[in-house]
């Protein structure tokens, strides 16, 4: 019957628009969670160097682990912003 074929291809496209909806909402939550990661660690590293501007310190080595950390997201973020442009 054409109308029970009709509503199979209505139900079957509707079920894959809101596939598509909620895979943007995971990348979407992803690319946000990322991107407050890295504030934190941009926060850390203003800390940090506000904390050695005021005691007159030079800048130690520990502060390469937290500019990887931020790179690595950065690059993640750039991923997930991809997979957002599918949508």
């Amino acid at each position: 019957m054409p109308i029970i074929d009709d509503l199979k291809a209505f139900a079957s496209q509707a079920m894959d628009e809101i596939e598509d909806a909620v895979e943007e909402t995971k990348i979407k939550s992803q690319a946000k969670s990322i991107s407050k990661e890295i504030m934190r660690n941009y926060a850390i590293i203003g800390k940090y160097y506000y904390e050695a501007f005021k005691n007159g310190e030079t800048i130690p080595e520990e502060l390469i682990n937290t500019f990887r950390a931020i790179d690595e997201e950065q690059e993640e973020l750039k991923k997930i912003e991809e997979k957002l442009k599918q949508f």
